[in-house]
């Protein structure tokens, strides 16, 4: 370790070069933070800077990781197709099914959030992975997702399906419009199976499976009239 002395001849030469003595940078200690890393500040920059650290005093070798990262494929699926893309990973990033990433193509100038559906690694389906072993990543694209809604009126139930942001939420006991149909959400299955039904419960799009709904009943001209139902009437 330097005495004194020789910090404060490195502190002249940074000053004649013309280093600002106010720069700093995150890296760990060796000698009180050896895993994560803390501000310290610079002492003399090149190839090996010299840092001081600003939690304990200790005078080091700045430590200089430089994250690898790794080319992995992507098959996403959105509404009725499916395409490939590739993202850029850090090396030892751990990817988990149903975990959320983003997909930033830089070649196609692309970028698609997906929810993962299915990972391959080394040559098996698996839950989780590094993605230094990763082959193939499927997910569902959630920038834009169809919701199918099945909608009881009387003995009949008709489907339509309608197209929202992957974040809109949905809630049990409200009343939405698609197109010409108005209904009353009285439960919603999600993906991972389970079913939210209570009056209040809320669910993004993107976690839906589908949605039940009782058929509302339309009001009339002289009832029940908002800014946006007269705007949307004069659409249709």
């Amino acid at each position: 370790m330097k005495d004194n002395g020789q910090i404060y001849t490195d502190i002249l030469t940074n000053i004649r070069n013309g280093i600002s003595m106010e720069q700093e940078i995150e890296t760990v200690c060796p000698s009180c933070s050896p895993e994560e890393p803390v501000w310290h500040e610079v002492l003399r920059t090149g190839q090996n800077p010299t840092v001081r650290c600003q939690e304990c005093g200790d005078v080091h070798p700045a430590e200089t990781r430089k994250e690898t990262v790794v080319r992995v494929n992507v098959v996403i699926s959105k509404e009725d197709e499916s395409f490939t893309r590739h993202t850029n990973v850090g090396r030892k990033d751990m990817i988990h099914v149903e975990e959320e990433i983003i997909v930033d193509d830089e070649e196609m100038d692309d970028v698609y959030p997906i929810i993962v559906t299915s990972i391959e690694a080394q040559d098996k389906r698996v839950e989780f992975a590094t993605a230094d072993t990763i082959t193939t990543i499927w997910g569902r694209a959630t920038d834009e997702v169809v919701v199918k809604i099945a909608i009881r009126s009387d003995s009949k139930t008709t489907s339509v399906n309608m197209t929202v942001p992957g974040d809109y939420e949905f809630v049990i006991g409200e009343t939405e419009t698609t197109g010409r149909k108005k209904f009353t959400i009285s439960r919603i299955k999600i993906r991972d199976g389970n079913f939210a039904s209570r009056r209040g419960d809320r669910v993004a799009a993107k976690y839906i499976k589908r949605i039940y709904a009782e058929s509302a009943r339309t009001t009339g001209w002289g009832e029940g009239r908002t800014a946006w139902s007269e705007k949307y009437s004069t659409n249709y």
